[in-house]
C-alpha cells in the first residue's frame, strides 16, 4: 500500500520524540546482546551474550549512568521462557537523550513465552477403568493421556472465577497444537444450550453477593440426558449469558442430580441471576471430551487428556503455564520494546503503572490468556505498528490523563491489528479500552470478537481512521464502539472510522441491538462525524444524551440507521436523578469550573431537565438502502440543529461501493448537497512504515477435523462439521457434494465460526464429500483460501439417525390439553364451531407419523409445523370480548407482587414502590374494562399486559410484556423483550389526569397478523397497534407498576364493559368502512361544506377520530394538484393530523400532475413505496377513489383504486401498525373537494 505522509503522521512522530528512519539505521551508544544460548554471568557483548531479559536489565542499570545515547538490548532469535514476573522500576528507565530499547536483532524472531513444550510421543492410551467409564465409549480409544509431571509441570494453579461479567480472570491452562488453540472439553460442542427451567436463580453480584461468601446456589433443571454423566465431574464450570446478552458470567458446578434433573452451583454468584431460556455452556469436564481438538486437564493428578485433531507426528505441542503477569513496569520512562513476540501465557503480558514515554513498536502479542497491555496513569505511552492475535480479554487498556484538570494523557494506540479477542472474557473484552483524558486509538484494524472493539470513558479522546468489522458476534445490546452513563464524559471525537459487517448471527439473522456506534444511557457531548457504517444491523444508537454533534456520516446497506431515544424521560430517569450513575458523574469532577466551561450547557445541566435529550445536532448525514432515522419526540423538539439528513436507494452515486470506494462520482448531485462528505479510503486502517513494511492478507492455513475421510454411519439429520480456525479468517463457506471433484454441490452455507451443524442430509448410506474455504473480509486484508488437500468423504446411516420427535410429542400433548378444555359457543373464550375438529384432525395426523417404525425427520417436521399452525389458528378462533375488571379483584391472594396492594370492594390500589400482578394470566382473547385513577407525583405509573415474569418490574427481569407508561405529560407504549425496551409510540397525555377517574378499556388480543393492542380512554381510542415483529403469543399476567412510591395507581370495576365488537370477530380479519368523512363536524378544522361536498384549502386538515387498522374508505374526489412541483395528498394512519406529514408518521397518497406516489412517512423522512403515472386522476375532474388498509401475516396490504381500477397494491413489511387519522393536504393552493361516492364511470 502506498504510505501517505499526512499531518497526522508528522504529529505522531513529533509526539513520540524520535525519527523512525534515524532509529532504524543508527547504531546505539551502548549495545547489550542476549541469546537463548548465552549466560547471565557473561559481559553482554556480541560474542558473550547474556541469557535472560533480567540479566539484560541488570546490565542496563550498570551502563545507563555513563551512556551518552541510546542503550540497546538486542535479542538473538529464539524462545525465552518466562515463568515468573519480571519487574521494571524507575531504576530501569532511560532518559530523553539516552532511551533504553529492547529489540530483536535484525531479521530475528524473538519470542517471550509462558508455555511449556509437551512431547507428543509421551501420550498414552487411556487404560484406567474409572477414567474410561467417564469418557464417551465411542471415542475413548481415540483419547490420549499425558502425565504432565513427566514434562516438568508438577502442579497447576487453582482456577479463580472472575468477580462478575465486567472482569476477567487468569485463563485456564491452554493447549496449542502447531500454534493453534485447542478447545477445553465442553457441552454443547459448539454454540450454546438454553436453560430449560430455573429452580433457583442464585445470589446476585448486583445485590451485594460475592463468590467467597455465596450461600445460596443457583439451581437449574435440564432435559438433556447427557447431563446425567456429569455427576462425576469435579471442576466443571457453568458459564453463559445468564440473564442479559451483554453479561457473560462463570460459576462452579457443585453437583448434578440425575434423579431431579438439576445442576446446582457452588461457591459462586452471577451478576444478575439466572433466567429461563438463558444461553449457557458447561465447560471443563472429562465427560464431554468427544470431539477432535478437545482436551481436559485433571488438576489433582496433573494429567492432560486429549482427542487429537490429526496424527501428532512432527507437531508442536505447547501448554500455557505462566499464571502471573509477564512484565510489570512501575514508574518507568523512556523505554522502548521493538520487534518482539509475546506468546502463550495465562495472564497479562505487560502491566504498566505510572509510566511515561514508553513505546511498544512492531511487536506481536499472540495466544494471551488475559490482557496484552494494561496501562494505569500513563503519560505519552505509545503502542504502535503491532499485532494482537487471539487473546482472552482486552488488547490494550489505556488509562491516563486527569479528569479533574482535563490534562491529557497523550497515550496512543496506532497502526495496530487486533484479531480474535474476548476469548476468555466474552463481554467487555475489547481491542482497546480507554479512560481518563486525551488518549487516542487511530489507524487500527479490529475484527473477530464476541462483543465490542473499542470502549471508552473520560474526555477528549480521539477514535479515528480505524476499520472495525466482524465483532459483536455473540452478544446483544452492544456496539463496535461503545461508551455510556455519564453527563461529564464529553469531547471525544469519533471520526473517519469504517465499520462494517457487524451483525448478530447466532441464527443467521441480524438483530437491531448490534450497533456500530453506541452512546449508551445518556452519555453526552461527543463529536461523531465522517464515519462509514456498512452492513450493520443498527448504525448508531444514541441513548437519550445531550449535546451530541453527529454529521457527515454514511450509513449504507444496513437494517436501521440511527435510533435516538429519550430514555431519561422514561425507564432510564433513575440514572439521571440524584443517586443515579449519570447524576453521580457530576459529583466526581468540577463540572461548573472554568476548566469544564468548554463543554456547552454542562454547568447548568441540573437546572435544565438533565434527563431530556436537548441541544443535539444531527445534520448532513447520508442513509443508503437502510431505514431512516428513528428519533423520539423530545430529540426532535429540543434539537439544536436537525437538517439535511438524506435517504436514498441504490449506490450509483459512489465510485465503487462494492469495492469499498465511497467517494461521490463527479456527476452525483450529492456532491452539492453534502459538500463536506469526502472519504479517501486510503486514509482508513493500517499503513506501512519501517516497522510494518508491508500489508499482506493472512495466509488462512487450517486443516479439516471432522467428519474425517472414511467415517461411516454419520448422522444425516444433524452432523457437526469442524475444522481448525484459520488465523485471520472472518468467515468460512462449507460445501458438501456427492462427487469427489466437488462439482455436484448439494449444500453450501456461510458461517462466521470454524464449525457448522448441517441438518437433513439424505440417509440410505449416502456418500458425501465436503470441503471448506476460509475468507478474510477486510478492506485491506481481503483474501480467501481453500483448505489444502482432498475433500473429506463420509457415509450416512441407512435410516434417519436419532430422529428428533420430542418437540412434536410435546406439541401433541399441548393439543390434547387444549381439546380437553375447548368449549364451542358464543361466550368470551369459547371457540367457533368446528374448531375442535380442526385441531383433532391435525393431532391425528401427528400421532400417525409418531407411530411409524422408521419415520422420516422431514415427515415429523412437517406434521409438527402443521399441528403448531393449526393450534395457532384455533387459538385465534376464540371469541373476543371485554371482561369487567371486578372479576380480577378477588382478595390479596388474587394478586402477586412485592406488597403495597390494598383492596376495597371492587378496587385495587397500589401505593409505595410496588409491582402487583394478577395471579391468573389473562386469556389472549380478553380485554379489560375498568375505571382508572392515578397520581404520578412527578414520576410515572404503568399497566403491563402479557407479562411473563412478575417477580419484579420487567426491566429488572429478562421478561416480556406490553407496557403502558402514564406520566403527567405523556403516555408511552413500550414493548419489552427479554428485559429490553422498544418504544411503540409516545402521546401527549390529554387523557389521564392526576386524581381524576377515567374509563379505561385495554387489551392485547391475538389477531391474524400478530397481537393487537387496543387502548381506549373515556370511550376514545388512544392507541390501536398490531405488533407484527415477533409478537408475544404466550399468555401472561396483567401487572400494575408504581415504582416511585410517591403516588398511586388504582383500578376498579365498571358498570358495563366495552362493546366486544371493538375487538373484532374471532377468525375474521375485518375491514371497517370509514364512511363519516363527509361532514364538516368530522374534521379537526372547519371545512367548507356545500351541496353534499367538502372543500379543503388549508395545507392540512385531519379527521377528529382515528381510522382503525383495517379500514376501507370510498369517496369521490376532485383534485387539482397543479403544475410543476405542486402537489396534493391524502393521508391515512397519520399519527398526528395537525402538522406537516414529514413531521409525523403515516402513509400518503401524493397526487401530482404526472404521477401518483405512495409514500411512508417516518422519523421525518419519506420513503417511496410505489410510483405510478397519473393517467387516472385528471386535474379538476371528479373521480371515485377507494383506499384500503388490511393487516396481513407479513405486513399491511395497501390498495388504491381509481374509478374501479386498481392502480396501487403494496404489501408493506415494515408497516406502520397503528390506527391513525385520515388527512387532506393541499400544497398546490388550488384546493380539493371530497364527497360521498358519486359512481363516476
Amino acid at each position: 500500500m502506498r504510505r501517505k505522509i499526512t499531518a497526522f503522521s508528522i504529529a505522531m512522530i513529533m509526539m513520540m520524540g524520535f525519527c523512525p528512519q534515524i532509529c532504524a539505521g543508527t547504531a546505539a551508544a551502548v549495545e547489550i546482546y542476549v541469546s537463548p544460548d548465552g549466560s547471565d554471568s557473561a559481559t553482554g557483548e556480541k560474542d558473550a551474550p547474556l541469557r535472560t531479559i533480567e540479566g539484560a536489565k541488570a546490565m542496563v542499570q550498570k551502563k545507563r549512568a555513563s551512556a551518552a545515547g541510546e542503550i540497546a538490548v538486542i535479542f538473538a532469535s529464539g524462545e525465552y521462557q518466562i515463568d515468573h514476573t519480571v519487574n521494571f522500576t524507575s531504576d530501569d528507565s532511560g532518559t530523553t537523550a539516552a532511551p533504553v530499547v529492547y529489540r530483536a536483532a535484525e531479521g530475528a524472531e524473538v519470542t517471550f513465552s509462558g508455555s511449556r513444550s509437551l512431547n507428543p510421543a509421551a501420550f498414552l492410551p487411556v487404560t484406567d477403568k474409572k477414567i474410561r467409564e467417564r469418557i464417551q465409549p465411542e471415542v475413548v480409544d481415540k483419547i490420549g493421556v499425558i502425565d504432565l509431571k513427566s514434562q516438568g509441570i508438577d502442579s497447576l494453579v487453582p482456577y479463580v472465577l472472575p468477580a462478575y461479567f465486567f472482569y476477567t480472570a487468569t485463563d485456564l491452562p491452554m493447549l496449542y497444537v502447531n500454534d493453534k488453540r485447542q478447545t477445553i472439553a465442553r457441552w454443547p460442542n459448539v454454540g450454546y444450550a438454553n436453560v430449560d427451567k430455573v429452580i433457583n436463580p442464585g445470589q446476585r453480584y448486583e445485590a451485594g453477593a460475592r463468590h467467597e461468601t455465596a450461600s445460596v446456589p443457583a439451581v437449574i433443571e435440564y432435559t438433556n440426558e447427557r447431563a446425567d454423566r456429569w455427576k462425576t465431574a469435579p471442576d466443571a464450570l457453568l458459564e453463559g449469558f445468564f440473564k442479559y446478552d451483554y453479561a457473560y458470567d462463570r460459576m462452579k458446578i457443585g453437583s448434578v442430580d440425575p434423579k431431579a434433573n438439576t445442576i446446582t452451583t457452588k461457591e459462586s454468584v452471577s451478576t444478575f441471576g439466572v433466567v429461563d431460556g438463558a444461553r449457557y455452556i458447561v465447560n471443563n469436564l472429562l465427560e464431554e471430551l468427544d470431539m477432535p481438538g478437545e482436551f481436559y486437564i485433571d488438576r489433582e493428578e496433573v494429567k492432560l487428556y486429549f482427542y487429537p485433531p490429526y496424527t501428532l507426528t512432527d507437531t508442536s505441542l505447547e501448554l500455557s503455564v505462566m499464571s502471573d503477569v509477564m512484565f510489570w513496569l512501575n514508574g518507568v520512562s523512556n523505554v522502548r520494546f521493538e520487534g518482539l513476540r509475546f506468546e502463550r501465557t495465562m495472564d497479562t503480558v505487560m502491566e504498566m503503572d505510572n509510566c511515561t514515554d514508553v513505546q511498544i513498536r512492531g511487536c506481536t502479542f499472540k495466544n494471551i490468556g488475559k490482557e496484552c497491555i494494561s496501562l494505569t496513569n500513563g503519560k505519552r505511552v505509545a503502542v504502535t505498528d503491532s499485532n494482537f492475535i487471539s487473546f482472552g480479554s482486552t488488547g490494550v487498556y489505556l488509562r491516563g490523563g486527569d479528569q479533574q484538570t482535563l490534562t491529557p494523557g497523550e497515550n496512543s494506540v496506532t497502526n495496530c491489528e487486533f484479531y480474535d479477542f474476548g476469548l476468555n472474557q466474552k463481554t467487555y473484552g475489547a481491542a482497546v479500552y480507554m479512560t481518563g483524558v486525551g488518549n487516542s486509538v487511530e489507524h487500527c484494524v479490529m475484527h473477530e470478537a464476541p462483543h465490542y472493539a473499542i470502549s471508552y470513558s473520560g474526555n477528549d479522546h480521539k477514535i479515528r481512521y480505524n476499520e472495525i468489522y466482524n465483532v459483536v458476534k455473540e452478544s446483544l445490546d452492544a456496539g463496535a464502539i461503545y461508551a455510556g452513563r455519564s453527563f461529564v464524559d464529553r469531547g471525544t471525537e469519533i471520526a473517519y472510522n469504517y465499520l462494517h459487517d457487524i451483525q448478530y448471527v447466532e441464527d443467521g439473522s441480524a438483530a437491531a441491538l448490534t450497533v456500530g456506534i453506541y452512546m449508551d444511557d445518556m452519555l453526552c457531548g461527543n463529536h461523531i462525524h465522517h464515519n462509514i457504517i456498512e452492513n450493520t444491523a443498527l448504525g448508531m444508537l444514541l441513548g437519550g444524551g445531550r449535546d451530541h454533534i453527529v454529521h457527515d456520516n454514511l450509513i449504507i446497506n444496513g437494517r436501521e440507521s440511527i435510533t435516538f431515544d429519550s430514555r431519561g424521560e422514561g425507564w432510564g430517569k433513575s440514572m439521571a436523578v440524584e443517586g443515579g450513575e449519570c447524576y453521580q458523574s457530576l459529583q466526581k469532577v468540577p463540572y461548573q469550573s472554568q476548566t469544564y466551561s468548554k463543554y456547552p450547557n454542562l454547568s447548568t445541566i441540573l437546572s435544565d431537565e438533565q434527563w431530556v435529550p436537548k441541544y443535539n445536532l444531527l445534520y448532513d448525514n447520508l442513509v443508503v438502502n437502510t431505514k431512516p432515522f428513528y428519533l423520539q419526540d423530545s430529540v426532535i423538539k429540543y434539537a439544536e440543529r436537525l437538517e439535511n439528513n438524506i435517504n436514498i436507494e441504490g449506490t450509483k452515486d459512489f465510485e465503487n461501493a462494492a469495492e469499498h470506494q465511497f467517494a461521490f462520482r463527479a456527476d452525483s448531485e450529492l456532491k452539492q448537497k453534502l459538500p463536506n462528505m469526502e472519504f479517501n479510503m486510503d486514509d482508513f486502517g493500517i499503513y506501512t512504515n519501517e516497522y510494518r513494511t508491508e500489508i499482506t492478507p493472512p495466509q488462512l492455513q487450517f486443516k479439516k477435523s471432522f467428519p474425517k475421510t472414511g467415517e461411516e454411519e454419520q448422522q444425516n439429520l444433524s452432523n457437526l462439521f469442524r475444522w481448525e480456525a484459520a488465523e485471520g479468517a472472518d468467515y468460512y463457506i462449507l460445501r458438501i457434494a456427492i462427487d469427489p471433484e466437488m462439482k455436484q454441490i448439494v449444500y453450501e452455507k456461510k458461517t462466521p465460526y470454524a464449525y457448522l451443524e448441517v441438518k437433513n442430509l439424505q440417509a440410505n448410506e449416502m456418500v458425501y464429500y465436503w470441503d471448506v474455504t476460509a475468507y478474510a473480509m477486510g478492506r485491506q486484508l481481503k483474501t480467501q483460501q481453500y483448505n489444502r488437500g482432498k475433500p473429506y468423504r463420509f457415509t450416512t446411516t441407512q435410516y434417519d439417525a436419532q430422529v428428533t420427535s420430542s418437540a412434536l410429542e410435546q406439541t401433541a400433548v399441548q393439543a390434547e390439553q387444549i381439546i380437553a378444555q375447548m368449549q364451542e359457543g358464543e361466550e368470551i373464550g369459547q371457540y367457533l364451531p368446528g374448531s375442535k375438529q380442526m385441531l383433532q384432525d391435525a393431532l391425528t395426523g401427528a400421532r400417525d407419523v409418531l407411530s411409524e417404525e422408521h419415520p422420516r425427520q422431514s415427515e415429523i417436521d412437517s406434521v409438527s409445523a402443521n399441528l403448531s399452525n393449526v393450534m395457532n389458528q384455533v387459538q385465534k378462533r376464540q371469541n373476543r370480548g371485554f371482561v369487567n375488571f371486578s372479576e380480577f379483584v378477588g382478595d390479596k391472594k388474587s394478586w402477586g407482587g412485592n406488597g403495597g396492594v390494598s383492596i376495597e370492594g371492587n378496587t385495587v390500589r397500589c401505593e409505595s414502590d410496588v409491582i402487583a400482578n394478577t395471579v391468573r394470566p389473562m386469556q389472549n382473547c380478553e380485554g379489560i374494562s375498568a375505571m382508572l385513577e392515578v397520581e404520578t407525583k412527578g414520576s410515572w405509573v404503568a399497566i403491563a399486559l402479557r407479562q411473563n415474569d412478575t417477580s419484579n418490574y420487567v426491566y429488572n427481569t429478562a421478561g416480556n410484556c406490553y407496557l403502558m407508561v402514564i406520566k403527567e405529560d405523556v403516555i408511552e407504549f413500550q414493548k419489552f423483550t427479554l428485559g429490553y425496551s422498544e418504544f411503540l409510540d409516545t402521546l401527549e397525555n390529554k387523557y389521564i389526569k392526576n386524581g381524576e377517574p377515567c374509563r379505561l378499556d385495554f387489551s392485547a388480543i391475538d389477531v391474524e397478523s400478530g397481537v393487537r393492542i387496543l387502548v381506549r380512554v373515556n370511550n376514545e381510542t388512544v392507541f390501536d397497534y398490531v405488533d407484527m415483529n415477533h409478537p408475544f403469543y404466550e399468555a401472561g399476567n396483567m401487572a400494575l407498576y408504581n415504582p416511585s412510591g410517591g403516588g398511586y395507581i388504582q383500578l376498579s370495576g365498571v358498570e358495563e364493559t366495552a362493546d366486544d365488537s371493538l375487538l373484532g370477530k374471532a377468525g375474521v380479519s375485518e375491514i371497517k368502512k370509514a364512511e363519516n368523512l363527509f361532514a364538516a363536524g368530522d374534521w379537526q378544522q372547519p371545512a367548507e361544506e356545500q351541496a353534499g361536498l367538502l372543500r379543503f384549502s388549508g395545507e392540512q386538515n385531519a379527521t377528529k377520530e382515528k381510522l382503525p387498522l383495517n379500514f376501507e374508505t370510498a369517496f369521490s374526489i376532485k383534485a387539482a394538484p397543479g403544475e410543476g412541483d405542486a402537489w396534493q395528498a391524502l393521508g391515512f394512519h397519520m399519527a398526528d393530523g395537525t402538522c406537516s406529514p414529514w413531521e409525523t408518521e403515516g402513509y400518503l397518497l401524493v397526487m401530482r400532475k404526472d404521477r401518483m406516489e405512495l409514500v411512508r412517512c417516518r422519523g421525518g423522512k419519506k420513503e417511496f413505496l410505489a410510483i405510478v403515472p397519473n393517467a387516472l386522476l385528471g386535474n379538476g375532474q371528479w373521480h371515485d377513489v377507494k383506499i384500503t388498509s388490511n393487516q396481513q401475516v407479513n405486513g399491511t396490504l395497501l390498495t388504491v383504486f381509481v374509478d374501479g381500477k386498481e392502480c396501487i397494491a403494496y404489501e408493506d413489511p415494515y408497516a406502520l401498525s397503528q390506527a391513525g387519522y385520515f388527512a387532506v393536504y393541499d400544497h398546490s393552493g388550488s384546493g380539493l373537494e371530497l364527497a360521498a361516492e358519486r359512481g363516476v364511470s
